[in-house]
Formats: structure tokens, C-alpha cells, sequence
């Protein structure tokens, strides 16, 4: 069978009429975006070979476009290479038409339906080998399981298990023959049902292995209980004797016991002994308290002795303290007097340094003027205003007059006689703030200023070892040292005299030597602990030792009396018997018990035996699939093989020696195994006679590029499937796959070619 054009009409995504015409041999791919209608046509394909026209409820709601309308789907069909054209009304005025386009003739409805199911050979109103080829979108990762409704992963009737079977009974014969082997395993199962339960672990209850097995235990506990009375009388027998030897020697040992007297007078002189010792422990305990108070006494006599050497310190540290706050005023007030503190000293000496300069600058820029007044010129020529005689060398900073009665007025004026005069006032502020240094400091100069400086530096100096010296020996300063004095001096005014706490001490001295004599006169009439101590061991060991032989005797009494009246009881000979005939029993159910054990065991045998060649015919079974996807399996997984459930489900994938569970792989791998098997369906069906497009909706979503190119591989060379429908959205993926483009185009109803 073979597909040749799918047209459809107000079929969910397709409001208006479109068509797939032109459907080739081999693969047959189109292309198109998301939510371009290609699973559209993937259903319309399902609803084309499956679904009967009468449907109704949802089914139906799920085909009508979302602007209403009657669903129609078309499509022609070869088969053997007559071209067949069915036709599918759904809704208000459902109908089916069936026609033969070489001779024209037609089938309707019921009669269209079943001759075209007659014609794909799918049996009734299931999916048959169509379920087994077309393959929606996201299903190709879920394993290939036939009669599972891929919607809801529950079991359902889908003839496609069935349809498997009838195809690879033409191929194996072993799968229709073999009425004897299963009426031998029905009959073999059955009397294990009858022993066993369903898990074959354990007897069945209430069966004959059950039945059998609660008689042994029955003779068994009887035996057993009948062995333990016998052994329990013999027991019983011998205990009494030996009972009576024990109390016989009791009775003897007692009879001739000496003891008591000697535990009387052992008690008495102990009694003696503890009064004595008692008396000890008085006496120590008086000379313990008088020991107490003579330390207590040379306590308080060390404690006296010591705050008096502490008033002896804090009187001699008051005294220094004292003289050295005396001290430090003085120094402070002579630190205090003298101004020469080294800020002022240094600029002192910073203005000494900056008129040197300003005189040096001045000098440097000053012009020299020698004048030499001859005896005519006297009284003739004054130098800025003051008459000049002799000899004058004038040294000119800013400008000078020379005045000649009656000849000339000479002026002699600097070029930077400016800047001259700012250094002079300058110099001029200088030597004021110098001279107001000097007399505050009551200095003549600079060097008189740093010798009185450096005896302010020594005096601050020797200030700050004398305070030093003070915060050692009193950090709170000598007024603290009084009130500690005073403290103390009252402190010790409050204690007894030095004279009685000596006199104190001497009478403690004494009292414990009174002390000390009364102990060693008690102390030897007192045994010492340990010897104490064995004398009352020893009467407490006569004594247990007379109170065990009276408590064992007495026991040993009430155990002779017990086993005397159970023994009166017991027949010997009777339990003799009953052993015996307990034996036989025990004997005569275990034989049976061995027989059916015996029966279980061979019919296990033999079902395990059945069991290996129903294994060897399932495999038998699994071969026409097997035989044509280990190929498929070698190109994209090298060495690997596969496993089905007994329902064609696939289970374990196992490559390079590691078997994994189908749901453990991811999901590029699951969903290549599932295309693979897919294809090995088609193949078979192909192969039968029984041909049916493989169709493929959205497949191979979760492949990498090389598995990708692996499976475009497989799928290309899969000859012996008539057709294949891709239908995919990965436009330059699918560019690298060989094989026939197809185009959805607009249709007409009433205009089919």
C-alpha cells in the first residue's frame, strides 16, 4: 500500500481546502514552520485509515477548525498498483465513499469502511499495523509499545499486537503449532498449584505437602515432648539422690560445730574493743580542735605582726612622699618663672638669622661711594644735609645727596631702591619682634636665650623623674597614704593586744599537749582499723557461714519434697512405650513428607524445563523484528542488541557489554530506538505483504548532528519500506536528508483529479 495525495478541508488547522498531491516511492519529507499544519495532516492521516465517519464528542470537536465547519479528509491509495480514492465526511451529513478510479466503481459508508479496512488489511475499528508505522509528534520518544494508547499510557485494545503476530507467523511456525507443549505446562502448573503457592516458595495452605508437613510437625512435637518426660524422670531420680548426700553432710557438719561459743566471746570482747575505739575518737577529734585553735592563734598573731609592718611601710612611704611633693612645687614654680620655653628660643635665633640676611641682601645691592673733602672744600659740602670733612665712604642702598654751596647739588638715586626700602622695613618689624623677645625672655641676645632654655629643659626634666618617683610609691599621692594609715592604725586597734595573742598562743601550745597525752592513753587500749576491722570480718564469715548451711539445707528440704511429688506421678514404663510408638510415627510422616518433596521437585523440573523452551520459542517469536533492526542498531550504536517484554515493548539496550534500562537513556538515544523499531515494523509488514507508510511527525528533535546523520543514513537506504512521510520543522537539518519534497497547495473538493 502506498500513498498518492492527502487532501483535507475544515480539518483543525486547515479552515480552507489545501492538498498534498504527488507522494512518491521512498521518503517523502515536508517542510514547513511551526504551526504550519503538519501535524494537521498527520492526524487527518489517522483519521483518513482508522476512523470511522459516524464519530461524535470530542473525537469529532478535536478535527473542526476553530471557525467551525465539517471536516473532510481524501486521500489516494495504491495497492498492488490499483489506485483506490477514500473519501471521509465527519459531521452533519457524515459520509464515506470507496472508489476504484480504474473502472469508477464506489462503496458508501459502512460498506466503504470495511471494504477499506479489508483492502490496508486492519482488522475491525483498531489501528492494527497502522498504530505499529505512524508515529506523532513527541512520540517517537516513547518506546514502541504495542496496544498502549499512546495518549494515555494505559493498555488498550489496538489490534496492533495482534497484527505483529500475524505477520511474523508467516515467518516462524513455531508460534502456531505447539497445542501439546502448553496442555503438558497447564497440567504441570496445576499440580504445583495443588502443592505450592503462586510464588512456588512455600506449600500451599491446606494443600497435601501442607497437610503432610503439619503431621510430621505434630509427631515430631510428640516425640519430643514423650523423649523430654522420659529424660525429665531420670533426671528427676537422680537430682533426689544426690539432695540427699548434700543434706546428710549438712546434718554431720552441724552436729559436730564448736563454733558458737567462740562467736559469743568474740562479740563481747569486740563490743569492748569498739567502746575504746569510740573513746579514741573523742579524744582525737579534742586534740583536732585544739590543734585548730593554736593555728587560729598564730593566724591572728601573723595577721597582727604583718599590719603593723604595713603601718611601719605606709608610714616611711608618706614620709618620702611628702618630702617629694614639697619638691616638686618648688621645681614647678622655678619650670613655671622661666619664660625661655624652646619656641620662643627658636625664633629668636630664626629672627637673628633672617636680619643677617636682610643685612647681607641690603649690603650686596648697595653702592659705595668714597668722598674725600680737601681743606678748601670744608664747610662747603654736606652729605645728606650734614657737613662733610675728611674722608667718608658711604655705602648708598636707596639714593644720597650731595650738596657743594655754590657749585652743585649732586643726586645719586638706586634702581631698586623699592625694593631696598621693603627690606628695611622688613628688617625694621624683625629687630621689633627681637627686641620684644629679648625682654620678655630678660636675655641681651640669642645665646643667653638658649642657656636659660636648656636650664628650663633640665628643670622639666628632673620635674618628671620627681613625679615618677611619687606615682611609684604613692599613685593616689600622700593624702591617700594618710587615709590608709589611718585606716590601718584603726584596723588595728580593734584586734587584741600583741601581748595577749602571745599569751593566747601559749595556752593553745599547752591545751594540745594535754590533748596529744589524753589520745595516746585511749589509743592503747583500741585495736588499730585494720585489725578492728579483720575481727568483725571474722564473726560476720562464722556467722554467713552457719546461715548458708541452714539456708541450703532447707532448700535442698523444699526441692526433695517437689521432686518427690512429681515423681509419684510419673510411670517410667508407660513413657517408655509412648517414645516408641512417637518414634514410629515421626518415621511414617516424614517418609510421606520425603515422597511429595520428592513429587514438588520433579514437577519444578520440569517446569523450569518448560520454562527454557517457552524462552526458546519467544525468542522465536522476537526473531523477524530482531533480525531486521540489528543492522539498523549496528550503524548508529556499533556493537549493540535489544531486549522485548513478551508484549514487543522495548526493555534493555545493551551496547559494549553494559545492558541499560530503556527509561535510563536519554532522550536522543530513546528516541532513535524507537524510529529504528518503528522502521523494523514497517520492514516486516512490507515484507509479508502487508505494506503501510511509515509516517513521522516531528522526529529526531533530540539528536546530535552525528547521530542525526547516522539516522538520515538508515532511513535513505530502508529500500524495502514502500514510503515514508517526514513531516519536520527543521528546514536546514533536514536539507542534508535525501529524498522526495513535498508541497501543500490549494484544493477544490469537487475538483479531484
Amino acid at each position: 500500500m502506498k500513498l498518492r495525495a492527502l487532501r483535507v478541508a475544515a480539518f483543525r488547522r486547515f479552515s480552507e481546502p489545501v492538498a498534498v498531491e504527488d507522494m512518491a516511492d521512498g521518503i517523502n519529507i515536508l517542510v514547513g514552520p511551526n504551526e504550519f499544519g503538519k501535524s494537521t495532516l498527520f492526524h487527518s492521516l489517522e483519521a483518513l485509515f482508522v476512523t470511522r465517519t459516524r464519530v461524535s464528542g470530542g473525537v469529532l470537536d478535536e478535527m473542526r477548525p476553530y471557525r467551525g465547519g465539517e471536516p473532510l479528509v481524501e486521500g489516494d491509495i495504491e495497492i498492488d498498483g490499483q489506485l483506490w480514492r477514500m473519501r471521509k465526511q465527519f459531521g452533519r451529513g457524515a459520509i464515506a465513499t470507496l472508489k476504484f478510479l480504474p473502472d469508477g466503481r464506489e462503496w458508501r459508508n459502512a460498506d466503504a469502511e470495511d471494504k477499506f479496512a479489508s483492502l490496508i488489511q486492519r482488522g475491525g475499528d483498531l489501528p492494527g499495523p497502522v498504530g505499529l508505522v505512524f508515529v506523532g509528534q513527541q512520540r517517537s520518544l516513547l518506546p514502541p509499545d504495542p496496544d498502549i494508547d499512546p495518549a494515555t499510557g494505559k493498555a488498550k485494545a489496538r489490534g496492533e499486537r495482534t497484527a505483529l503476530l500475524d505477520v511474523i507467523q508467516a515467518e516462524v511456525e513455531a508460534t502456531v503449532s505447539g497445542d501439546a507443549f502448553e496442555g503438558v505446562r497447564q497440567r504441570t502448573s496445576a499440580a504445583l498449584d495443588v502443592l505450592l503457592t503462586p510464588t512456588r516458595a512455600a506449600p500451599k495452605k491446606g494443600g497435601p505437602l501442607d497437610l503432610a508437613l503439619q503431621d510430621q510437625a505434630h509427631a515430631r512435637k510428640k516425640f519430643d515432648d514423650a523423649s523430654r518426660s522420659a529424660a525429665a524422670t531420670q533426671t528427676r531420680l537422680e537430682r533426689m539422690a544426690v539432695i540427699n548426700r548434700e543434706l546428710l553432710e549438712l546434718e554431720n557438719v552441724r552436729h559436730g560445730d564448736v563454733h558458737e561459743p567462740a562467736i559469743e566471746e568474740l562479740e563481747v570482747r569486740h563490743a569492748r574493743i569498739a567502746q575504746a575505739r569510740a573513746q579514741r575518737d573523742v579524744a582525737r577529734e579534742a586534740l583536732r580542735s585544739r590543734q585548730l585553735e593554736w593555728q587560729d592563734c598564730e593566724r591572728l598573731l601573723a595577721e597582727d605582726t604583718a599590719r603593723r609592718k604595713r603601718l611601719e611601710h605606709l608610714q616611711e612611704m608618706h614620709k618620702r612622699a611628702r618630702a617629694l611633693e614639697i619638691e616638686i612645687l618648688t621645681l614647678a614654680q622655678i619650670v613655671n618663672d622661666n619664660p625661655a620655653v624652646i619656641a620662643r628660643v627658636r625664633r629668636l635665633e630664626s629672627l637673628d638669622n633672617s636680619l643677617s640676611v636682610l643685612t647681607a641682601k641690603m649690603s650686596s645691592q648697595a653702592a659705595r661711594v668714597l668722598i674725600h673733602v680737601t681743606d678748601e672744600g670744608a664747610d662747603r659740602i654736606r652729605i645728606d644735609g650734614i657737613p662733610a670733612q675728611g674722608h667718608h665712604d658711604v655705602s648708598v642702598a636707596d639714593h644720597l645727596a650731595i650738596d657743594i654751596d655754590g657749585i652743585a647739588a649732586i643726586r645719586i638715586e638706586m634702581p631698586n631702591a623699592h625694593a631696598i626700602a621693603d627690606m628695611r622695613t622688613q628688617a625694621a618689624t624683625f629687630e621689633n619682634e627681637r627686641r620684644d623677645l629679648l625682654s620678655a625672655l630678660g636675655v641681651a641676645d640669642a645665646a643667653d636665650a638658649v642657656i636659660k632654655s636648656d636650664e628650663r629643659t633640665r628643670h622639666t626634666a628632673n620635674l618628671e623623674n620627681l613625679r615618677r618617683d611619687l606615682a611609684a610609691i604613692a599613685p593616689e599621692g600622700a593624702r591617700r597614704l594618710e587615709q590608709d594609715i589611718e585606716l590601718l592604725r584603726h584596723e588595728i586597734s580593734q584586734h587584741a593586744s600583741l601581748e595577749l595573742l602571745r599569751a593566747q598562743l601559749a595556752a593553745a601550745k599547752d591545751a594540745v599537749v594535754v590533748a596529744q597525752a589524753k589520745l595516746q592513753d585511749s589509743a592503747e587500749a583500741a585495736l588499730s582499723d585494720d585489725a578492728f576491722r579483720a575481727q568483725a570480718q571474722q564473726i560476720a564469715d562464722i556467722k554467713a557461714d552457719d546461715m548458708q548451711r541452714k539456708t541450703k539445707a532447707s532448700s535442698l528440704r523444699l526441692q526433695l519434697e517437689r521432686l518427690a511429688g512429681e515423681q509419684s506421678g510419673a510411670d517410667e514404663e508407660g513413657l517408655a512405650s509412648q517414645v516408641a510408638a512417637c518414634e514410629r510415627e515421626l518415621e511414617r510422616t516424614t517418609q510421606h513428607v520425603l515422597r511429595l518433596e520428592s513429587e514438588v521437585a520433579a514437577l519444578k523440573l520440569l517446569n523450569t524445563t518448560l520454562a527454557e523452551v517457552e524462552a526458546e520459542r519467544r525468542a522465536a517469536v522476537f526473531q523477524p523484528i530482531v533480525k531486521r533492526l540489528v543492522p539498523h542498531l549496528a550503524r548508529i550504536f556499533g556493537s549493540a542488541e535489544v531486549a522485548f517484554k513478551e508484549s514487543f515493548a522495548l526493555d534493555r539496550l545493551t551496547r559494549n557489554g553494559v545492558t541499560e534500562m530503556i527509561s535510563a537513556l536519554s532522550d536522543g538515544t530513546r528516541e532513535q530506538l524507537s524510529i529504528l523499531v518503528r522502521m523494523s515494523f514497517a520492514q516486516l509488514l512490507a515484507d509479508t505483504g502487508r505494506a503501510v507508510p511509515l509516517v513521522l511527525d516531528d522526529p529526531l528533535v533530540f539528536s546530535d548532528d552525528e547521530r542525526l546523520a547516522a539516522m538520515f543514513n538508515v532511513l535513505a537506504d530502508a529500500r524495502d519500506i514502500p514510503q515514508t512521510f517526514i513531516l519536520t520543522c527543521r528546514k536546514a537539518a533536514f536539507d542534508k536528508m535525501p529524498g522526495h519534497r513535498l508541497t501543500i497547495s490549494e484544493w477544490q473538493p469537487g475538483l479531484s483529479r
